[in-house]
C-alpha cells in the first residue's frame, strides 16, 4: 500500500525580523501562495498551511488552499505542524509528513521527493532532511548557515552553526562545491506521522539550546535522521533585505497568477478576462493587479474582505480549516 503523504507549511504572522512575512507580495502574489504552489507539484497527496493567524488563513482559502488553524502558543514550527497533523488525522490517515518552511518561495518540488525517498524505502527511519554542498568557504564561517556532518550511511552525526568538521591548522580546507565537501543543512523535514507526535513531546536538550537547532533534540534522544544530499539549494527569506533580494529575482519574470476558477470568482475577474491555461499569463488588466494588491493591503491592516472571498462552505475545498479545541 502506498504511503499517504501530506506537506504541512507552518506560517505565523508575527515574525520577529519580518512581521507579516507569509503575506509579503512577490510578483503580485503573497509568499505563502508561491510556497503552496511549489509544494503541490511534488509527489504528495495533500498540502496545507498550519497557522495561528486568521489573516493568513483567509489568504490561503482565497486561492483555494487548505488551512488548519492552530494554537498561537507553539514555541516552534514543528509543534505547529504536529498539532495540525493531530487535527487532520481525525478525518484521514497520514503516513508521512513533510515540513516545508513558509518562507521558501523558491522551493524546488523535487527536493520534497528526494527527502521522502529514504523513508518510503525503509520503514525503520523516523525522520529525514536535506543538505547541499557548500559553494563558498564564507558559508562555513557564517553562523546563520547550519552545517551537518553524516556517517557513511547518510545519517546525521551532528548539526552546528560552527564550521564542521574542524579545520586543523595547516590542513587544507574541506572542499566546497561538491558532495564530498562540507554540507549546508536545508530546513526541510520528513517525519513518520507517529514519530512526529513523539518528537513534539520530547523535552528540550542541552545541545539544542546551545546551538538553537531543534533537530538536535532528536539526535540527543537517540533518534536517527537520514540526510539526503541534493543538488538543489533553497533560498529562505528571514529579513527585509532577503525579501528585497527575492523581489529582484522575481522581477526577471512577469507577474503571474495560477489558473484557479475560485481565484477568478473571488477577485471578480470577468469571463473575458480569464487567464489562459498558461500559468505564466500576466494579470489580464493592469487595474486587476492593482485591485489584488489593494485587497491584501486591506487584510494586512486588519480590515475585512468581501464575503465572497471568505467562503468556508465552498464545496470545492476538501478542507478549509480545523478550529482549535
Amino acid at each position: 500500500m502506498a504511503d499517504k503523504i501530506a506537506v504541512i507549511i507552518p506560517a505565523r504572522y508575527h515574525s520577529t525580523r519580518l512581521p507579516g512575512k507569509p503575506l509579503a507580495l512577490l510578483a503580485g502574489k503573497p509568499m505563502i501562495w508561491h510556497v503552496y504552489e511549489r509544494a503541490s507539484q511534488a509527489q504528495v497527496n495533500d498540502v496545507l498551511v498550519a497557522t495561528d493567524d486568521e489573516r493568513i488563513a483567509q489568504v490561503v482559502r482565497s486561492f483555494g488552499g487548505h488551512v488548519v488553524l492552530t494554537s498561537p502558543e507553539h514555541p516552534s514550527g514543528t509543534d505547529r505542524v504536529a498539532e495540525a497533523v493531530r487535527h487532520v488525522t481525525q478525518h484521514q490517515h497520514i503516513d508521512l509528513v513533510v515540513n516545508v518552511q513558509g518562507d521558501e518561495p523558491f522551493l524546488v518540488p523535487k527536493m520534497i521527493d528526494q527527502a521522502l525517498f529514504p523513508l518510503r524505502e525503509d520503514a525503520t527511519i523516523p525522520m529525514g532532511t536535506l543538505a547541499h554542498a557548500m559553494q563558498t568557504p564564507e558559508e562555513a564561517r557564517n553562523p546563520n548557515v547550519v552545517k551537518v556532518v553524516c556517517n557513511k550511511a547518510g545519517f546525521a552525526l551532528y548539526f552546528s552553526r560552527a564550521a564542521i568538521p574542524f579545520i586543523q591548522k595547516g590542513a587544507h580546507e574541506p572542499e566546497v562545491g561538491s558532495h564530498t565537501g562540507m554540507l549546508r543543512h536545508i530546513g526541510l523535514y520528513v517525519y513518520r506521522a507517529d514519530f512526529l507526535q513523539t518528537f513534539a513531546k520530547l523535552s528540550p536538550t542541552f545541545l539544542e539550546q546551545q546551538e538553537r537547532l531543534e533537530q538536535l533534540r532528536a539526535l540527543e534522544h537517540g533518534f536517527a535522521i537520514r540526510v539526503v544530499q541534493t543538488q538543489y539549494s533553497g533560498i529562505g527569506i528571514d529579513t527585509p533585505a532577503d525579501l528585497e533580494q527575492a523581489r529582484q529575482l522575481f522581477s526577471a519574470s512577469t507577474n503571474t497568477i495560477p489558473n484557479h476558477q475560485k481565484f477568478l470568482k473571488d477577485f471578480n475577474m470577468g469571463e473575458t478576462d480569464k487567464p489562459t491555461p498558461d500559468s505564466n499569463k500576466k494579470f489580464p488588466l493592469p487595474n486587476q493587479e492593482k485591485e489584488f494588491t489593494s485587497r491584501f493591503t486591506r487584510m494586512l491592516a486588519g480590515k475585512p474582505l468581501d464575503e465572497e472571498i471568505i467562503d468556508p462552505a465552498n464545496p470545492n475545498l476538501m478542507r478549509d480549516s480545523v478550529s482549535e479545541k
